[in-house]
């Protein structure tokens, strides 16, 4: 979500184009399933790329954090895409 100068140079040197989502569920922040689902249901439009996060980042010592879980996300995946 963050444009740099460096992100548009690298994107453009392997010949990828940059492009931003338009629904953002904050799925990041666990604010539950049914939230995920409401929000991205309620925003959703034909052509919308929807950001959701995926895997476990690594809080500063490399182990996986309780906030960076993300069975959220995919039991709300499960709902929207049967």
């Amino acid at each position: 979500g963050m444009w740099t100068e460096a992100v548009l140079t690298t994107s453009a040197s392997t010949g990828l184009a940059p492009l931003h989502w338009s629904v953002d569920p904050r799925d990041w922040s666990r604010p539950g399933v049914d939230a995920i689902v409401s929000a991205v249901l309620a925003s959703v439009r034909p052509g919308a790329i929807v950001l959701l996060h995926d895997g476990c980042p690594p809080d500063e010592l490399g182990r996986c954090t309780h906030a960076g879980q993300r069975e959220q996300t995919l039991m709300a995946l499960s709902l929207m895409i049967p």
